[in-house]
């Protein structure tokens, strides 16, 4: 999958917002029931770059081309949102070898992460690092399976699933200078 260009120029006035399915009914008696279809939220971003050079505008336009627009996912490193830290992702039983990597949102809500850099990852059975294979989707095999009761937690680097979710748009305002005006992005799985 590609990997969406390292330009250092991004604009810190960012947004980004969890989004459910969510269906609201209200009774007669204003009784307000709710119906939610998915596990995890689909992300939506919302970013810009100032103060870009010709080469800079050239290499994302090329890259926005390069997946047709809003046709194809590629990986994204969020300015912010990269990397976890100690974070819990299981806890052994003396027979599992998989496990899924999780995101953790201060310890209230934890979601898969699919696009883990292998170089960064060191896994922890307890207080001791522990070796493991990392497998597609942010899935980590351990030869031996960690023993009951074992918290497992994880340090890693990881990209967002994203797709363009509209067109790009770019501005000169001055000689050799550029502003990639807000665009849009869509988590996708």
């Amino acid at each position: 999958m590609d990997i969406f260009p390292d330009i250092p120029n991004m604009d810190w006035n960012n947004k980004k917002t969890p989004k459910y399915d969510v269906t609201v009914q209200m009774s007669g008696t204003k009784k307000r029931k709710t119906i939610c279809t998915h596990a995890y939220p689909d992300w939506e971003m919302e970013c810009s770059f100032v103060a870009m050079n010709k080469k800079q505008v050239d290499k994302i336009a090329g890259f926005f081309c390069s997946q047709y627009g809003a046709t194809k996912a590629f990986l994204w490193k969020d300015m912010e949102d990269y990397r976890e830290a100690g974070t819990q992702f299981g806890v052994g039983d003396g027979v599992t070898q998989r496990f899924q990597l999780l995101r953790s949102w201060a310890g209230m809500f934890y979601e898969p992460v699919y696009d883990v850099i292998a170089s960064s990852l060191i896994v922890y059975q307890g207080e001791n690092r522990s070796p493991v294979t990392l497998e597609d989707n942010g899935i980590v095999y351990f030869a031996t399976p960690p023993a009951a009761g074992v918290k497992l937690a994880a340090d890693f680097y990881y990209y967002w699933r994203v797709a363009f979710d509209d067109d790009i748009t770019w501005e000169i305002i001055w000689y050799n200078l550029y502003n990639l005006n807000s665009f849009k992005l869509v988590s996708v799985r």
